[in-house]
């Protein structure tokens, strides 16, 4: 009887670390999860964080460094594509079809809706 307990409990032990090693990895695979675009120049590109919502803007310096130039651009809660990096950037709303167009203003260190600058009407995909 006591062997059978012995046995019973080691094998709950393997169990219970073998599912902590699991959880810890899933975790840190979604932790840093990106979505990366190029602009047409190849010079900058645009990384969003699918995990956390925060939209990056990275100039390269040298031949092979990127370096960060924007203050983060937090979208809001759902689900987030980046579409395109030309003139702006381009943010698809996966959740409700919304396409929104940001710029970013070096001079005064944040992000501008390009769609109330320019006066186009914000683009919405249907089912």
């Amino acid at each position: 009887m006591l062997y059978s307990l012995a046995c019973v409990g080691a094998l709950s032990l393997l169990i219970s670390a073998n599912n902590s090693t699991n959880d810890q990895l899933e975790y840190l695979s979604s932790s840093g999860k990106y979505q990366v675009i190029m602009a047409d120049n190849n010079r900058s590109m645009a990384a969003l964080n699918n995990r956390t919502g925060k939209v990056k803007l990275f100039n390269l310096e040298k031949k092979y460094f990127y370096k960060e130039y924007s203050s983060p651009l937090s979208l809001p809660s759902g689900k987030h594509q980046l579409l395109d990096f030309d003139n702006g950037l381009r943010i698809l709303n996966v959740d409700t079809g919304a396409i929104t167009w940001r710029l970013y203003s070096p001079e005064d260190n944040k992000w501008l809706d390009a769609n109330k600058m320019s006066g186009i009407i914000p683009f919405r995909l249907t089912h």
